[in-house]
């Protein structure tokens, strides 16, 4: 419940209420269609229209024909009450959660493709949905892209490396007049000597007009779920990094580039490994990593890191043959889980709750009589620390009884840690972390606005009158405060305006920090 309520409050942050409330009914109800979401949504049509066509293009719903499973980009409903013709719309939960990772992506682009890849990345997650040439153009009309040469060879690179992915075409019937001079101009370039019958070119002539009426436009948008793919891996190094300790640069280097090398092939983290990779292929992308001025590695490093790797204590990878080598997912999934709750509990119960933990986890089901022996802990220590643990959902006790009149004076009690139940209950939290941050935080930015006189987060009007969206999201709220102009203001306002954002931007890599352990429990 709390991973709903926090997308509805995402979404509410984003967009506004009626947005939110659009969301909250599709995530509640299921799928609805648009005549059902305004009767829920208890506001007018044109309000409802505006919201689908905003939260479509935001990637947040969903819209499909009943029946044939047909889905639609953008403005499904001139198709909705023809004959046979039923759209539904459906929430998507996971893609609400991911704009909580936005400013990742961000970065991610900007150490990738520099400057030029930060702004195309913040103009196509703003946007959600565009052409090529409409992504330059914005980025070239608002002042925000210095070269349009520069970021069309850096829009093609993303593309080719899939930060950013085709979600779909955009149909528009071209002018008529356009179309009647192209198609003249077809004529006359076939008018040679051998011409044609004047009935086959009648056909021709009008299936050339047919094709040309009606022109595809590409559209794009971030691949979240490559970028979340890069994320994982980066996780997936911090690992490696801070669990290995001998020869950690180049164990380091060589787990990376295998990374970078199933990054583009490995479509699919639910899988126990990942797809193979060469030794010879390894060490050429080690070599193309590190800088020019540095000594070339050589085999047997390369082998030695390898063993390291592969090493009992570790199994991050395996062997397959003599020359291949896959990295175990899913061993190390688990392990990236459980340091994310154990690093929950060190916070939250301390050392002795972190030891109580452990020892549940190692030594199984036990007594309190016995855990307290393994733990070497006072009594009364022990048992505060371990009914905190079973009232946050850390720890569970198992009654057996030892007669059959079911008597507690006559059962066992033993105490054990269900894996996944800890998992579930640290996710929880999470969530509801998030949602409480995100309305401190939006109360914040209402404080802000007052004081300011301006709404910094509405979203933009007249959606209809252009083919693509208005921008719906200011990013950046830190960067946005700070070139506010001030030269009116007492400087007692200034300094109230200032503890605001203060707290805005600590509030920010607060989620972000939650985010991170999100991912590290659900998504990896």
């Amino acid at each position: 419940m709390e991973k709903y309520l926090l997308s509805r409050e995402i979404v509410k942050f984003h967009f506004g209420e009626v947005y939110a409330q659009i969301f909250w009914n599709l995530s509640t109800y299921g799928a609805c269609g648009f005549k059902e979401l305004v009767k829920l949504s208890k506001v007018s049509a044109g309000e409802v229209k505006q919201a689908v066509a905003v939260l479509l293009q935001q990637n947040v719903i969903f819209a499909y024909e009943k029946g044939s499973g047909r889905v639609f980009r953008n403005k499904p409903w001139k198709l909705d009450g023809e004959e046979g013709v039923e759209i539904l719309f459906e929430a998507k939960v996971e893609e609400a959660l991911l704009r909580l990772r936005f400013p990742r992506f961000i970065q991610l682009c900007r150490e990738y493709y520099g400057e030029t890849g930060e702004v195309l990345c913040q103009i196509l997650l703003e946007r959600g949905l565009l052409s090529f040439e409409d992504v330059i153009q914005v980025g070239v009309t608002q002042g925000r892209l210095k070269s349009s040469a520069a970021a069309d060879s850096v829009l093609h690179k993303m593309i080719e490396e899939k930060f950013v992915c085709l979600a779909g075409y955009e149909y528009y019937e071209k002018n008529e007049k356009d179309v009647s001079s192209v198609s003249s101009g077809m004529k006359r370039k076939r008018s040679t000597d051998d011409a044609p019958s004047p009935a086959r070119e009648a056909d021709m002539s009008q299936r050339s007009s047919e094709t040309l009426r009606f022109v595809q436009l590409e559209l794009y948008r971030i691949s979240t779920s490559f970028l979340n793919r890069i994320l994982r891996h980066e996780a997936f190094s911090d690992l490696v990094v801070h669990t290995v300790r001998e020869n950690s640069r180049m164990v380091a280097s060589c787990f990376r580039a295998m990374l970078s090398l199933i990054r583009k092939e490995d479509e699919c983290f639910e899988g126990e490994q990942s797809v193979p990779v060469q030794r010879d292929a390894i060490l050429d992308e080690i070599r193309n990593q590190m800088p020019s001025s540095s000594e070339l590695v050589t085999v047997d490093q390369l082998n030695e890191a390898l063993n390291v790797l592969q090493d009992d204590r570790y199994n991050f990878i395996s062997g397959i043959g003599i020359s291949s080598f896959v990295v175990e997912i899913r061993m190390m999934r688990q392990l990236l889980k459980q340091r994310a709750t154990e690093h929950l509990i060190l916070k939250r119960h301390g050392t002795s709750g972190l030891r109580v933990y452990r020892l549940l986890l190692d030594k199984g089901a036990l007594e309190q009589r016995q855990l307290l022996e393994f733990a070497m802990l006072p009594g009364t220590t022990a048992r505060e620390k371990l009914y905190a643990m079973f009232r946050d959902g850390y720890v569970v006790v198992n009654e057996i009884p030892s007669s059959s009149d079911y008597k507690s004076s006559r059962s066992f009690f033993l105490w054990s840690v269900d894996v996944s139940n800890v998992f579930t209950n640290v996710l929880c939290h999470a969530y509801k972390a998030t949602l409480n941050m995100l309305i401190r935080m939006k109360n914040l930015h209402v404080e802000y606005s007052r004081l300011l006189g301006s709404n910094l987060y509405c979203v933009s009007e007249e959606l209809e009158s252009v083919p693509i969206q208005q921008e719906i999201l200011e990013r950046h709220i830190s960067s946005q405060s700070s070139n506010m102009n001030y030269s009116c203001a007492s400087l007692e306002l200034k300094e109230r305006l200032e503890k605001l954002r203060q707290r805005m931007a600590l509030y920010e890599v607060s989620i972000l920090r939650l985010d991170k352990n999100i991912m590290c429990i659900r998504d990896i």
